[in-house]
């Protein structure tokens, strides 16, 4: 069993708000790629979650031989994509998709960590941001910028309704397979930029653009699509597991041909 006890005021609301989604998430069904919630002391504010495995930034990291399968990669991809396709129907979006949030074990992939996992509208639409910015969408930036500086007059007003989170959500994961295709743990340098200001900035000018970079991966093309800038060109979470099932027996051929 895993024990989660917050430090600080703000973590502890963050946690008893995460026990919620969680257990509403149980009810509805105990999803394989989804990490198992047992129980919640409300007194302690203490969440006790399954106990897993290693975290997928962490296997990225030292480049772990499993890595070279093609059909192991593929498996981590639709075991993300099916459980973001479990929350969207269910109205949550996790919010913080990345490598360090994915833990791997003998059952596959399963997301921790919805500290940032938040309700959406009836639209799939958020109105507060949380998360890390080197994974956001462009859209999402915009939001970000309103929440910490409303009155910054660089971005127009007509930006400031909030954002579609179901497909900040599928930005998010388009970003991790592509760290998993490309074996790296970030989808970019972050040493590039000093502070999240200058990040949010960076994909608001476009410096920083998300393109597959493993042009061999047999997914390049559906990641370019996950990764339109337009967001409602971009597939949504199970559309996206349908077309990436597509794409299992070319991972069974090149693991073949190794």
């Amino acid at each position: 069993v895993a024990v989660k006890v917050p430090k600080t005021q703000e973590a502890e609301e963050s946690t008893r708000e995460e026990a919620v989604i969680l257990q509403f998430l149980r009810e509805k069904e105990q999803h394989p790629n989804i990490i198992g919630f047992i129980a919640f002391d409300a007194d302690l504010c203490a969440l006790q979650l399954e106990w897993y495995g290693v975290t997928l930034r962490g296997v990225l990291e030292v480049r772990d031989p499993c890595l070279e399968s093609a059909l192991f990669r593929h498996r981590l991809g639709r075991d993300l994509l099916s459980a973001i396709a479990f929350l969207h129907e269910n109205g949550i979006a996790h919010g913080d998709l990345k490598p360090s949030n994915l833990q791997i074990g003998r059952q596959g992939l399963k997301i921790i960590d919805f500290g940032s996992a938040m309700a959406m509208d009836d639209a799939g639409r958020l109105f507060d941001v949380a998360g890390t910015p080197l994974f956001f969408s462009h859209e999402k930036a915009l939001a970000w910028l309103d929440v910490i500086d409303p009155d910054d007059d660089q971005v127009a007003a007509d930006d400031f309704k909030g954002f579609n989170a179901v497909w900040a959500d599928v930005w998010a994961a388009a970003l991790t397979i592509d760290c998993i295709e490309s074996r790296e743990p970030d989808p970019a340098n972050p040493d590039r930029l000093a502070n999240s200001d200058e990040l949010v900035w960076a994909i608001i000018r476009s410096d920083i653009e998300a393109h597959p970079r493993n042009k061999s991966s047999v997914y390049f093309a559906l990641l370019e699509a996950a990764f339109e800038d337009e967001a409602d060109f971009r597939p949504d979470a199970s559309a996206f597991l349908a077309l990436f099932d597509d794409f299992e027996p070319e991972a069974r051929r090149r693991d073949g041909a190794l």
